[in-house]
């Protein structure tokens, strides 16, 4: 019997055929060694099934199949990973080398925490940096800000596989913000924290599902939102 990967790298792919090599160079470049590549294409219509067939990487698990949407295709993803942790990267996007490194070394060293991101860099369709984030990275402070407002990258996290026993996954009801309120959800039954470093390259373009369903997806963060209040209000001794 083969042994688990410690790490399920967990990437959905949507027509992201100009920036899908970088993306996936990215996780195949970095210091950490020890995962699977979970790429799930999800009814693409450009070249990016071509381009993910073109890596002759043993870690690369492939699924290819009609569209179904982003948060079908991680609960997908999230059914079959076997590592400890499971981490995620946009197909957009860039992980610095050394992230999964780093974000497995505070996992491990902090056996209370079930999830970590960290910085980003906003870059531009040519990568050119645009800004930092400035996040909270303490989870004292990242339980009680979740409430009002999210403070991850959604393709810088890592997270205990464990805890989804406790959770679930993804809601598919909440819309285009499945994001905030999982993470919001696993804050309300365990630690979370943001590394200070920058790990994560998160590009910002036309083609991203935010600008391009910004007031809906308002709407649906103020929904998130009133039920984490709601449970902040029948819980108020959990924060500080």
């Amino acid at each position: 019997m083969s042994k688990s990967p410690r790490v399920s790298v967990l990437m959905s792919v949507y027509n992201s055929e100009q920036f899908l090599k970088e993306a996936i160079n990215s996780i195949l470049e970095q210091t950490f060694e020890d995962f699977e590549f979970i790429v799930i294409n999800d009814g693409s219509k450009d070249d990016s099934l071509k381009i993910i067939k073109s890596y002759d990487d043993k870690r690369i698990k492939l699924i290819s199949r009609a569209n179904k949407g982003l948060t079908a295709s991680l609960n997908e993803g999230l059914k079959i990973a076997s590592g400890e942790y499971i981490a995620r990267q946009d197909s957009d996007d860039i992980s610095v080398p050394t992230r999964l490194e780093k974000e497995v070394e505070y996992l491990d060293n902090s056996p209370k925490t079930a999830l970590v991101g960290s910085n980003y860099t906003v870059i531009d369709m040519d990568g050119t940096k645009l800004t930092t984030t400035n996040v909270f990275t303490q989870p004292a402070d990242l339980k009680l800000t979740q409430i009002t407002c999210n403070q991850y990258g959604h393709g810088s996290i890592m997270l205990r596989r464990n805890i989804l026993k406790d959770v679930g996954g993804y809601d598919d009801s909440v819309g285009y913000v499945e994001d905030y309120d999982l993470w919001t959800r696993i804050s309300q039954v365990a630690d979370i924290a943001n590394i200070e470093e920058p790990l994560y390259l998160y590009r910002r373009h036309t083609e991203s599902i935010t600008p391009k369903n910004l007031d809906l997806q308002i709407q649906q963060t103020f929904a998130v939102r009133d039920k984490a209040f709601i449970y902040f209000l029948a819980h108020r001794r959990q924060y500080r």
